[in-house]
């Protein structure tokens, strides 16, 4: 299985969000120029995740994006939900599928496998990501200073 550029993208982007998250909104084009993503791109991806909820958009004197939520109660689930959806076989979504579903075993695997697979993604969040990032500066001996 592999994610999307958009998934990719929009995990960089609101790991961006997590990490200022209480200090206030964040201009778009701070973080395009940070992650190297195309300005129109992450407009894009950022008006999914609005339209789902995981992010604002503040339109005052300083504007730009905020997290909806805590770091913590944003699931990787809920971010790869909101841009690309989890698809993993065809015949696992309803409607008329495969003429062999009802006696199909491999069916059924995956149909555990996308179960399992959504609930790895409901038990990680962006503060794990930003904890990752804070163990990784340190191993690496990179220090973020903040004043």
């Amino acid at each position: 299985m592999r994610f999307s550029t958009r998934v990719r993208y929009g995990l960089r982007g609101l790991a961006e969000l997590a990490e200022k998250h209480e200090k206030g909104p964040v201009l778009l084009k701070d973080i395009s120029r940070r992650q190297k993503i195309s300005m129109k791109y992450l407009d894009h991806i950022f008006s999914l995740l609005k339209a789902k909820g995981l992010i604002k958009k503040e339109k005052a004197k300083r504007g730009g994006y905020l997290l909806a939520r805590a770091p913590s109660e944003i699931s990787l689930y809920d971010i790869v939900v909101a841009l690309e959806g989890i698809d993993i076989m065809e015949c696992l979504k309803s409607g008329p599928g495969c003429p062999l579903m009802q006696s199909c075993g491999v069916r059924i695997v995956w149909k555990q496998f996308e179960e399992r697979f959504e609930n790895l993604l409901r038990d990680f969040n962006l503060q794990d990501i930003l904890r990752e990032k804070e163990n990784l500066a340190k191993t690496q001996g990179v220090y973020t200073y903040q004043i």
